[in-house]
């Protein structure tokens, strides 16, 4: 049985075939890849023999226009089109499917959450985010935590009537909300972070490029706080976000009262709480 030609190596061929339009051969040095790609081509009785690794061989237009023709007899996607990045998108194209080369089903899926008529019920919808206008939304709120996502009705968060609210991502949604992140902060529009109010909440939010986090009154903030919200592991971050001349005096407030009482608050915590959007960058940064 005939080996199969991997991704690479068909993308080898694709950039000979483009090379070959604008000259009638390529002579290159054989190495590995051209060792297998020929042996393919002589057990198909395109070429009469392999030659070995470091000598000279040259690409004609007549050997890649064979190739080509025996590709596509084969179920092999045309030469002269781009593998496609979906399983979907390459079964239309051929028999075979390049998983390396594919685009995993979930890479452009994010969780979104919207209101469906009425502030007591939200629907959670998983969609392509590439396919998302973004021109139609004024705010991105960014949800730390997937249990409160899906209890967004049990929080008074101060949204925008048209904002795009999503999950932060996890190992299944990481690639897909990062590209959202990417696009939206592109618009140069607000986005905002709703999570735990504690070091490691805020960092994340300072991170990712949030403009604002949610949050009670600063009263309620000490009234709620308490010292289980902040691990041991959070006492370095929270020196250096205090620290930190790039955030806003109003939350370098919040951190100062964490600091002295080493204390935070979770989002869970935050459930039925008038909640308001406290800037973290100073003006200017």
């Amino acid at each position: 049985m005939n080996a199969r030609l991997t991704s690479r190596q068909l993308d080898y061929l694709r950039s000979l075939q483009q090379q070959l339009k604008l000259q009638t051969r390529v002579n290159c040095e054989v190495k590995a890849r051209d060792v297998a790609i020929l042996k393919w081509c002589e057990e198909e009785c395109l070429v009469n023999f392999v030659p070995p690794k470091g000598d000279r061989f040259d690409y004609t237009q007549e050997l890649l226009a064979s190739v080509a023709e025996r590709l596509v007899q084969l179920g092999y996607a045309p030469l002269d089109e781009t593998l496609a990045r979906t399983s979907l998108e390459q079964a239309q194209q051929g028999k075979y499917e390049f998983k390396s080369n594919r685009t995993g089903p979930r890479a452009n899926r994010v969780l979104l959450a919207q209101r469906t008529g009425s502030d007591d019920t939200w629907q959670i919808l998983d969609v392509a985010q590439n396919e998302l206008d973004l021109a139609a939304y004024e705010q991105l709120v960014l949800v730390e935590n997937l249990d409160c996502f899906y209890q967004l009705v049990s929080f008074a968060l101060p949204l925008a009537p048209n904002a795009l609210v999503s999950y932060r991502g996890d190992h299944v949604y990481a690639q897909g909300a990062q590209t959202l992140r990417k696009r939206w902060l592109e618009t140069g529009k607000t986005m905002d972070y709703f999570g735990d109010l504690d070091a490691a909440g805020i960092a994340i939010a300072f991170q990712l490029g949030c403009h604002r986090i949610a949050g009670p009154s600063f009263k309620r903030f000490c009234e709620k706080a308490h010292s289980s919200a902040l691990s041991a592991e959070q006492f370095q971050t929270l020196q250096q976000l205090t620290r930190n001349q790039e955030l806003a005096p109003q939350l370098r407030e919040y951190l100062e009262y964490m600091e002295s009482s080493q204390s935070g608050l979770l989002q869970q915590w935050l459930q039925q709480e008038p909640l308001e959007w406290l800037t973290i960058q100073a003006l200017g940064n």
